[in-house]
């Protein structure tokens, strides 16, 4: 089943900067991903991409980024086992 969770992100440093984007979390296929108007990936129309996504994969948490919107592949894909409670010290 999608879910989908509609907001805006806003510059959190200027409050007074009314400059906006609209976004929206999606979560489908065991992923959460997230769409931003004027953002995209390669592989997608315009305003329909997914430059972030958050995944499970083999056993790991990991957010996925596609941080160039001219380039099919990942630019960066990050783990987030570091951030496990149980390896806090």
């Amino acid at each position: 089943m999608k879910k989908v969770l509609r907001g805006k992100l806003w510059n959190r440093e200027d409050i007074t900067d009314r400059n906006e984007v609209p976004v929206e979390i999606e979560l489908k296929q065991g992923c959460m991903f997230l769409k931003a108007k004027g953002y995209g990936d390669s592989l997608s129309e315009d305003n329909e991409g997914i430059p972030l996504m958050i995944e499970f994969y083999k056993g790991e948490l990991r957010v996925v980024i596609w941080g160039d919107i001219n380039q099919e592949d990942p630019t960066n894909i990050i783990s987030l086992e570091g951030a496990r409670n149980n390896v806090r010290k």
